[in-house]
């Protein structure tokens, strides 16, 4: 629905025959307000140029504004199947108001993620004729935002980059965390087929702080599958620097399989178990399996290269 405040202009012209009469109706619209179920709130001052004729709505210019939040719109509307709308947020409001609608959608990538901030959303919704799909592309670039997933209490903040989608794939784009003085890099590609899902992912990581937060995040994934006590008193400080090849299959009920390849280096360590240990740098590689369905995991790793100071005492190999 919506609602006009104040029509600046209306033009029509038409053209009456034996068959459908043609016209065009020109309306400039603004100051008005414009609501829709698909929409998590109003739009509030909201301006249009729009030209209705006997083929469909052809939108020019439609925009209005939420809070922080405008939006843009521009397409035509020839028939409810068949249609083109491009959508523009610049900025999107990451609010509790969008987070109800995604509640609403029942879509729980929201709390897996648990966003905040604000982003800058294009999205293209096109239809061709009833016995055709709806069809979508979407492009996400965080302006001021950060992610806290559920499943790795570690939060990301001041985040760049893109994520798009289309039917049947997602890609991430160089997203990218600034953490003080290291960064989170994350690549990646998800796709949907007739036999399920595959995924690829990539974790990079420079001169990453090891902080409680991300110790602590680290220890609760590793402990699941874990009861030594070491890695509770360890409580490792330093630089890492990663790179983490993820593949991975979901098909159904029986199949969810990870893959994974790990290169990693630690800098300027320091340990306090099972004796204090500082000055540690050392290289690791491996790789493994993980089956989320079971729960199983393995891992085979090699140590290419170690050195530390303990009690006073160089080490290494």
């Amino acid at each position: 629905s919506s609602r006009r405040r104040h029509t600046r202009y209306i033009s029509v012209t038409g053209v009456q025959t034996c068959a459908l009469p043609i016209y065009k109706l020109t309306v400039f619209l603004r100051d008005g307000s414009f609501n829709h179920v698909g929409l998590p709130y109003p739009m509030e001052r909201v301006e249009a140029q729009c030209e209705l004729t006997e083929k469909g709505i052809k939108i020019d210019n439609l925009q209005g504004s939420q809070g922080v939040s405008n939006v843009r719109m521009h397409g035509s509307i020839v028939g409810e199947n068949d249609y083109n709308l491009y959508l523009h947020c610049n900025p999107l409001e990451l609010d509790e108001k969008l987070h109800q609608l995604f509640v609403k959608r029942n879509w729980s990538i929201w709390e897996k993620l648990n966003p905040a901030g604000a982003i800058k959303l294009s999205l293209l919704i096109s239809r061709s004729a009833a016995s055709a799909k709806p069809s979508y592309q979407v492009s996400i670039e965080p302006l001021s935002a950060q992610l806290h997933p559920s499943f790795f209490d570690y939060a990301l903040t001041n985040i760049t980059g893109r994520v798009s989608a289309k039917p049947g794939i997602v890609t991430i784009e160089n997203l990218t965390s600034q953490q003080g003085g290291g960064q989170i890099i994350l690549q990646g590609e998800f796709s949907r087929n007739a036999e399920g899902r595959d995924c690829k992912l990539d974790i990079k990581t420079t001169d990453l702080d090891i902080d409680d937060k991300l110790y602590h995040a680290l220890c609760e994934k590793i402990l699941r599958n874990s009861s030594s006590p070491l890695l509770k008193k360890l409580n490792l400080t330093g630089k890492l620097d990663t790179d983490i090849n993820l593949t991975g299959k979901i098909r159904g009920q029986d199949i969810n399989s990870w893959d994974f390849e790990v290169r990693a280096a630690l800098g300027e360590g320091h340990a306090d178990a099972p004796v204090p240990t500082e000055d540690i740098f050392a290289k690791i590689t491996g790789q493994g399996t993980y089956d989320h369905i079971t729960g199983g995991s393995s891992f085979n790793g090699k140590l290419l290269e170690a050195k530390m100071l303990a009690k006073s005492r160089e080490l290494s190999q």
